[in-house]
C-alpha cells in the first residue's frame, strides 16, 4: 500500500512520517510504503516542517503539487492546519476511488465537509480522521462508562486549549480537540448550543435532552463526569496515539468498513459552526 501526506506545516506530518518510515529505517508497517510529501510553498511553516520531517524520516521527496500522487498512492493523509484547503487537497483523489483520512480540523465550514462525504460516496470509497485525542485511554474510558451508565449522568464539563487568533484560521483550528472529546464521551446528539467569547477563551453550553454539558476553550485537557452521588473530579486526557490513528485508517483502507459514520464525522463541523454562530450573536443556536 502506497501512502502520501498532504501537507508538511503540522508536527503531526512529522509524527507520521516517522511512524511509517523511520530514519532510523523503522517501519510501523511491512505493507505500507510514504511515497512523499506535499508541502505548500507559500506557507512558511512547511519549510520548518520538511526540515523537522528530515530530521525524522528516512522518506524525503517533496512536491508543491498536491495532486501530484493521483496516480501513484493507495491512500492519502492530509495533514494541513488549514481546514479550509481540505476539500481542494481530498476531491482529486476521493474521485479517483483513494481513501482519504482529514487531520483536525476537518474542514472550515460545513459545506466542504458534506462534499467529501458525498465524493466519498460517489465514487465507493472513505473518507475519516479528526482528533488524535479520541483514541486517548481516558477518553475511551469515560465513553463506555458513559455508554453503560447515561442513566446516572447529570451533566458533564470539557476544557481544552484554543487560540482565538491563530494564523489557522482562528478558533476553528485547535476547537475541535475539545468539540470531538465532548461528542466521544456524550453523544453526538446535541440539541442546541450557547456560547460567550472573551479575548483568550470561549465559553459554551451544548443541551443533550438528558444534560447539559459545559465546555471552556482556552486550558488543558480535562473532561468531568457529573455523576449521580458521585464525586466530580476532572480527569486530565493524555495526548492520544497516532499509531493508534493510523492502525484505524489503515484498517479501513485494508478492508472498506469505516466506523465512523458521515454523520459522526461531520458532528464536530457542525458543532464548532454553532459554537461560532452562538459566540457572534449572542443567541442560542438550535441544531
Amino acid at each position: 500500500m502506497k501512502v502520501a501526506i498532504l501537507g508538511a506545516e503540522s508536527s503531526h506530518a512529522a509524527t507520521f512520517a516517522k511512524i511509517l518510515a523511520g530514519k532510523d529505517g523503522s517501519r510501523r508497517y511491512e505493507d505500507v510504503e510514504l511515497v512523499g510529501f506535499y508541502a505548500d510553498k507559500e506557507l512558511s511553516d512547511s519549510v520548518e516542517g520538511m526540515e523537522l520531517i528530515r530530521k525524522w524520516s528516512s522518506c524525503d521527496y517533496v512536491t508543491n503539487d498536491y495532486e501530484e500522487f493521483v496516480d501513484k498512492v493507495d491512500a492519502v493523509i492530509i495533514t494541513s492546519r488549514h481546514g479550509s484547503k481540505h476539500l481542494g487537497y481530498a476531491r482529486p483523489y476521493l474521485e479517483r476511488g483513494i481513501p482519504v483520512w482529514v487531520d483536525k480540523p476537518i474542514a472550515s465550514n460545513i459545506s466542504d465537509a458534506l462534499e467529501m462525504v458525498e465524493l466519498a460516496k460517489e465514487h465507493d470509497t472513505t473518507v475519516s480522521g479528526g482528533s488524535v485525542l479520541v483514541t486517548s485511554p481516558e477518553i475511551k474510558e469515560l465513553a463506555a462508562y458513559v455508554k453503560e451508565n447515561r442513566a446516572t449522568v447529570r451533566g458533564g464539563h470539557v476544557t481544552a486549549p484554543i487560540q482565538m487568533e491563530s494564523p489557522y484560521e482562528g478558533f476553528w483550528f485547535y476547537s475541535a480537540h475539545a468539540v470531538q472529546m465532548m461528542l466521544e464521551v456524550f453523544g453526538p446528539a446535541v440539541r442546541r448550543v450557547r456560547a460567550e467569547r472573551g479575548k483568550n477563551y470561549v465559553q459554551a453550553m451544548y443541551a443533550y435532552d438528558e444534560f447539559n454539558v459545559s465546555v471552556y476553550f482556552g486550558t488543558g485537557y480535562t473532561v468531568t463526569l457529573y455523576r449521580t452521588g458521585g464525586q466530580a473530579d476532572p480527569v486530565k486526557i493524555s495526548a492520544g496515539s497516532s499509531e493508534t490513528l493510523l492502525d484505524e485508517f489503515f484498517e479501513i483502507v485494508r478492508t472498506g468498513h469505516n466506523p465512523q459514520t458521515p454523520a459522526d464525522w461531520v458532528a464536530p463541523v457542525v458543532l464548532v459552526d454553532a459554537t461560532i454562530r452562538a459566540y457572534e450573536t449572542g443567541e442560542c443556536v438550535e441544531l
